[in-house]
């Protein structure tokens, strides 16, 4: 059984949970290269084992008696092997184990954890976790909000991108597939068609070229929708339109939503400022006599903006690296054998990745963290790609920031406890403490998993007879 790490504190990173994951997703790609190796080791064997059988049948042919039937047995028993299958048939079980396990996984955390036409187990578990731990910092402001409508009016719909959000319903399942499917336009009349489209082609009522022409116009429509609320999203935050190289619909999709769900988590820290604003003026008689102390200021920054225009800075920078190797590359060539240009290129985006991710936030102590320390640690995986990085950095250091100015705020209402407890919401206190496990409960998300992670087995094909 693998449980999730909960901690006890206020700040859950998304590192210890996507390396746990990514540790676990990489095995069946660790057991297809022992597989290659088995099988390279298996075909040196083979060779070994029929030179080994040709020998000993020449052997045979100048035998007599005993000495024959010897070597006959011998050769039959090598005839009759089936060399390294038995380790090839383990290996290929446990890839498919292990593979079954991640999907697994990914069930129980749907709709959070997404499987897409383009299945990269390294991004859905961080696009994952970081949903999550989204969720965590809407549910305990929302909850607090919630107790805070007794007393004070509370607004507890948003409107963003054109959608109207119920912050209520939004930690919900039944929501969360609503509201995506909305937004990558995967909706139930998109499926209805798309399934009929297929049952007309396997039926033979749909020649191929109708059936791939209206497979394409279908999913040109799902591309417009995408399109349609990716292009509210503000311009420092789009990513995936083949800025750096990669432009993928259902990418921005996710971009999307997790854009909403940043903006989700400022309306909420934004509103507990306002409601206990009102709450101090509803009891203003007895709050100044008390000398209790006034709000904290929330911090005011755009860190979205901030982070893109050093992310401008460092393509510039980058580009201009790339042009003078570009020019250079026939006389480089030339000059230095062995000489990789696109190694050189990829080094130089490498750089600029490293560039911003090096970078401290702007603000005072203890608030001028590093854009890489955002995500609670480095997170390990096989396939980097820039685009990603920097939107993943961005939603990290955006959720970051929104966390710090609750966190300014909860140390305020633990400052001010016994007031909030003579007026009938201490309550608060019983939602500020809850770990990230506690609320994946409360909203029926799994926190541990039945994995049992193999053993790798031994490649040595080695016969004896």
């Amino acid at each position: 059984m693998t449980s999730l790490p909960c901690g006890g504190g206020n700040l859950p990173t998304k590192a210890d949970y996507v390396n746990m994951m990514n540790q676990i997703s990489k095995i069946p790609s660790d057991l297809e290269s022992m597989l290659v190796d088995a099988q390279s080791q298996l075909e040196a064997q083979k060779t070994e084992t029929l030179d080994q059988i040709e020998e000993l049948k020449r052997q045979a042919r100048e035998a007599e008696g005993d000495a024959r039937a010897q070597l006959d047995a011998e050769i039959e028993k090598l005839e009759s092997m089936d060399i390294g299958l038995e380790i090839q048939k383990e290996i290929e079980d446990q890839i498919k184990e292990i593979t079954d396990t991640i999907e697994g996984v990914g069930d129980l955390l749907a709709p959070w954890w997404q499987k897409g036409q383009v299945r990269d187990w390294e991004k859905e578990a961080e696009d994952a976790f970081t949903e999550l731990i989204q969720d965590y910092h809407i549910f305990i402001p929302m909850k607090i909000m919630e107790l805070i409508s007794a007393i004070i009016p509370v607004t507890f719909t948003v409107p963003i991108l054109g959608l109207s959000i119920d912050v209520l319903k939004i930690s919900t399942a039944e929501e969360q597939e609503r509201l995506k499917a909305q937004i990558s336009g995967d909706t139930e009349g998109f499926r209805a068609s798309l399934q009929q489209l297929k049952d007309d082609f396997e039926s033979g009522k749909l020649e191929q070229d109708a059936y791939d022409s209206a497979m394409d116009t279908l999913q040109e429509t799902k591309n417009q929708i995408v399109d349609t609320f990716y292009s509210l999203v503000p311009a420092e935050y789009q990513y995936f339109n083949g800025e750096f190289g990669v432009e993928c619909g259902e990418w921005k999709a996710k971009l999307t939503w997790s854009y909403i769900k940043n903006e989700i988590m400022a309306f909420v820290t934004g509103s507990l400022f306002e409601l206990f604003d009102k709450l101090i003026g509803k009891f203003k008689a007895i709050w100044d006599p008390l000398g209790l102390p006034s709000l904290p200021i929330p911090l005011d920054f755009d860190i979205a903006a901030w982070i893109r225009a050093q992310v401008e800075a460092a393509k510039v920078k980058a580009e201009r690296e790339i042009k003078r190797i570009e020019d250079q590359a026939e006389q480089l060539q030339s000059d230095i054998e062995n000489f990789d240009m696109d190694a050189e290129i990829t080094k130089i985006k490498d750089d600029m990745l490293s560039q911003i991710t090096d970078l401290a936030l702007p603000f005072p102590a203890p608030f001028n963290i590093a854009l890489k320390d955002v995500f609670g640690g480095d997170i390990d995986k096989k396939t980097i790609c820039i685009e990603d990085e920097i939107h993943q950095l961005t939603t990290a250091a955006r959720d970051w920031f929104e966390n710090a100015k609750k966190g300014l705020l909860f140390d305020w209402v633990k400052i001010v406890k016994k007031f909030f407890n003579a007026i009938g919401l201490g309550a608060i206190f019983d939602f500020i403490d809850l770990t990230l496990c506690d609320v994946l409960g409360m909203i029926g998300v799994p926190t541990s998993f039945d994995i049992t992670l193999p053993e790798l087995p031994s490649i040595d094909v080695a016969i004896s007879v």
